[in-house]
């Protein structure tokens, strides 16, 4: 529901210069709301060799966690549950969207961080949050030039990686 304010007709009752400079000629209601919001929540999982020792961890990890996010937004009057959706989206040296909350194995390369960046912006660029894990080193991306790819973004954009030197410059 959100709040409504509107002005007591004179009929209904009659009121004093005091109920004015009180403003009590203003009533208060409730009206419920009717379109509540629903927006896209994806998740992009590094399935490079490098995090074959890890694979599975994080699969569990990151489908916990944005089923948490999704409880969580949906506990808002505003939010209708059923428009969120959950993407899930694996890549190595390209990309490919999987059933949300299926895994994959890992195996091969990592294809650069402009090119992470690339996919996500033409795939989801207008979803509300997007969640890339990875422990890929980036060496060499200026940070200027990851701030500008995001910037085209219309929602938030969380990296998670590892601290190794080296990651970004």
């Amino acid at each position: 529901y959100k709040p409504t304010y509107n002005r007591i007709r004179r009929g209904e009752r009659a009121f004093t210069s005091a109920d004015m400079a009180n403003h009590r000629i203003v009533q208060q209601g409730r009206e419920e709301v009717k379109n509540k919001i629903g927006f896209d929540i994806a998740l992009y999982i590094d399935t490079s060799g490098s995090m074959s020792n890890c694979i599975k961890d994080v699969f569990k990890a990151a489908y916990s966690v944005t089923d948490e996010l999704k409880a969580t937004f949906a506990k808002d009057k505003n939010v209708d549950a059923s428009k969120i959706n959950l993407k899930s989206f694996i890549f190595t040296t390209q990309m490919r969207e999987i059933p949300y909350g299926k895994s994959a194995s890992a195996d091969g390369g990592t294809y650069s961080f402009e090119d992470l960046l690339g996919d996500i912006y033409k795939r989801e660029s207008n979803a509300f949050l997007n969640i890339v894990i990875t422990d890929g080193q980036f060496g060499g991306i200026k940070e200027q030039e990851v701030v500008d790819t995001i910037d085209k973004m219309e929602g938030l954009f969380i990296m998670v990686t590892n601290n190794a030197p080296g990651t970004f410059n």
